[in-house]
């Protein structure tokens, strides 16, 4: 019996440790990334704003990098609707606007 009130003690020690601790983080955490490409700003620009190089492109695309990838079809880029198994689905107002 001692030895079991010793490990809910401790328990217990290790919990409100955990709930303290957690008081004193941060609320909010920015992560921020950057690259220097060496291309004209249109050219980037011509790569990045069609869907239909984002396979091409995006690190969220390859399966190597990125855990769920999100890859888009022809269909995505007509209508500008996506969906991932994972990461959910969405749908690009603008695009089907155009189409």
């Amino acid at each position: 019996m001692r030895i079991v009130n010793r490990l809910l003690i401790g328990l217990g020690i290790i919990i409100a440790a955990l709930v303290v601790l957690s008081f004193l983080l941060p609320r909010h955490v920015t992560i921020a990334r950057s690259i220097v490409i060496e291309a004209r700003p249109a050219k980037v620009f011509s790569e990045v704003n069609s869907l239909q190089r984002f396979n091409a492109w995006s690190r969220a695309a390859s399966a190597s990098s990125a855990p769920n990838p999100i890859r888009l079809s022809n269909r995505c880029w007509s209508s500008g609707i996506w969906a991932s198994p994972r990461r959910g689905s969405g749908a690009n107002p603008k695009a089907r606007a155009q189409s």
